[in-house]
């Protein structure tokens, strides 16, 4: 059934634009989810930098935002796949990569973003430990050690779990003992987070 592969976010932009041309009566969703292909959105990055000048997209800046920040994290973990066919392609448009250095913390902007992304995708904000982290007590590792967490190494990844992890927590923390500024009490209020 046509509705439901629409709701589900199944149908191409092709689809999609042959049953609006028939007047076809959404009934699930008012506006399809369209999946574009990377090329596509690497066009439309070339776009948004053509109207922009930049290529600075907050990831809260809708779509193209997450996906720019996924092709980041795949430069930034040395994916093998990405750096031999889709990172030549990045920096055919002008499109530049900058490694972050080694014991780089993110800022708490940065780690906000993260906050509403993953509420966006799991509709809610209880994240959770990372289960290589619950048989150990990894609360006083620092990032230089943190990969050697119980002599056992983990992956970036999984440690950028825990790391997000340990910051919802302290934010919790400090929203229950009141000592966040009004900024960030304001911003959290909007995107409905609460620690109950």
């Amino acid at each position: 059934d046509d509705n439901n592969k629409k709701q589900d976010g199944m149908l191409t932009r092709e689809q999609i634009d042959k049953l609006e041309s028939l007047d076809f009566a959404w009934i699930l969703a008012p506006k399809p989810r369209i999946r574009y292909t990377w090329e596509e959105r690497l066009e439309q990055l070339r776009q948004y930098h053509r109207e922009h000048g930049t290529f600075r997209i907050p990831r809260t800046n809708g779509t193209l935002g997450e996906w720019l920040h996924k092709q980041r994290q795949f430069y930034n973990t040395n994916d093998e796949r990405f750096l031999k066919h889709r990172y030549p392609k990045m920096l055919e448009i002008g499109f530049t990569f900058t490694k972050k250095p080694v014991g780089y913390q993110k800022s708490w902007d940065d780690r906000f973003e993260d906050l509403v992304s993953f509420g966006r995708v799991h509709g809610h904000f209880n994240v959770p430990c990372p289960d290589f982290a619950k048989d150990g007590d990894h609360s006083n590792n620092n990032d230089a050690n943190a990969s050697k967490a119980n002599n056992v190494d983990f992956d970036e990844a999984e440690m950028e779990k825990l790391r997000f992890y340990k910051w919802v927590t302290k934010l919790r923390y400090d929203y229950k003992n009141a000592r966040l500024t009004k900024n960030r009490l304001d911003k959290l209020n909007e995107i409905g987070f609460h620690i109950g």
